[in-house]
């Protein structure tokens, strides 16, 4: 069994990894306001598919990317040094984007879509410090070198 900290640490990038499926359900949900948004800013020129596929890919990649922290986060709380190290990898990009969420997020003519990225990325940054401290107390280091390279 894991120790605390490890655990905690697995369960806080969960909790980052569904914030990002909520921000993703909530950008694929507004598509069809994104759509009218475009139309009345381009006069109704423009491809509208083309922000229907961005918004949708981008919301792809989060779920996506969700998915993969969620995977190395069991596995870390498992004992993994691999998945413990990719963790990290994942992590430090992740606090990049939450911090550029948090500040520059949004978009003016959907307010309510502004308000779920900032408070996705302010919460976010929260959850994956707080894991990437966790990982890195003595109890948590000490934990995957006394089980052994995996």
């Amino acid at each position: 069994m894991s120790p605390r900290p490890v655990f905690a640490a697995a369960y806080l990038l969960g909790g980052a990894a569904s914030l990002w499926t909520t921000w993703a359900v909530g950008t694929l949900l507004g598509l069809s306001q994104f759509e009218v948004i475009f139309l009345n800013r381009t006069h109704g020129e423009g491809q509208v598919s083309s922000i229907t596929s961005a918004y949708t890919t981008v919301s792809l990649v989060a779920i996506g990317i969700g998915l993969v922290v969620v995977l190395f986060a069991v596995l870390t709380a498992l004992g993994s040094r691999t998945a413990g190290a990719i963790v990290w990898i994942l992590c430090v990009p992740a606090l990049a984007v939450a911090l550029l969420a948090l500040i520059a997020g949004g978009y003016d003519p959907a307010p309510w879509w502004g308000t779920l990225t900032r408070a996705t990325g302010g919460a976010t940054f929260v959850l994956v410090a707080g894991a990437l401290v966790l990982l890195r107390l003595p109890a948590s280091r000490a934990y995957w070198r006394d089980h052994g390279a995996s």
